[in-house]
């Protein structure tokens, strides 16, 4: 799958500064999301599943986040999923995303 990033990632990753785990696991993350084929194997696939890959609620469906902390956490990966492109927009590295959004 291809990769996009939004307007607001390159600011929002200056949060992870002094967050080593979670750089580590963003690259991971990205990684993991290039590997896949399409979506329906990236919302199933084991890595995701760990990193707690899903959709945000309300007013916020249709972002998807992973979380950069296997055992849960705030710290999330924000992104939007265009099915025709067979792309993934990494739009935000949110450290609490329904704070972030509003």
């Amino acid at each position: 799958m291809k990769i996009e990033y939004g307007k607001l990632y390159k600011n929002s990753i200056k949060k992870l500064k002094k967050r080593y785990e979670e750089q580590k696991t963003l690259e991971l993350l990205k990684n993991h999301i290039k590997q896949n084929i399409n979506f329906n194997e990236l919302k199933t696939n084991p890595i995701s599943l760990i990193y707690e890959y899903e959709q945000l609620k309300h007013e916020l469906s249709n972002y998807r986040s992973f979380n950069l902390y296997k055992s849960g956490g705030k710290i999330r990966l924000i992104f939007t999923l265009n099915e025709s492109l067979n792309q993934v927009c990494l739009e935000y590295v949110s450290i609490d995303h329904y704070k972030d959004f509003k």
